[in-house]
């Protein structure tokens, strides 16, 4: 997904989610050794993947995204909860995603 378009995307989806202005946003980039497998725990987040090498991928309870299957008939750019990311390569691969956290709203003006 473009970098553009995602920025302008995750004002519209969080306010579809309900949390409307109230969250953080981070660039982040993995680089994955050859063959490797890395768990991201983004529980109560999202992750936007913004660009994906070749032989990467991802998998979350959201779905998939793996450009290398061919009977795969749908890629997934959102991601939430335990995303494991695998290297499918003997190559390294670079992985850019923006990171959405949820604002944690305090109940400490209420007392």
């Amino acid at each position: 997904m473009a970098f553009d378009y995602t920025i302008e995307y995750i004002p519209r989806r969080m306010k579809e989610l309900g949390y409307g202005t109230d969250y953080h946003l981070r660039i982040k980039y993995l680089s994955l050794a050859p063959s490797e497998v890395r768990n991201v725990e983004a529980y109560n987040q999202l992750l936007i993947l913004v660009e994906v090498g070749n032989n990467a991928k991802i998998e979350s309870e959201m779905g998939t995204f793996d450009y290398t299957d061919i009977n795969l008939r749908e890629n997934q750019f959102e991601h939430t909860g335990l995303i494991t990311v695998t290297n499918k390569s003997v190559d390294i691969v670079n992985i850019q995603y923006i990171q959405v956290i949820p604002k944690i709203k305090s109940n400490a003006s209420d007392k």
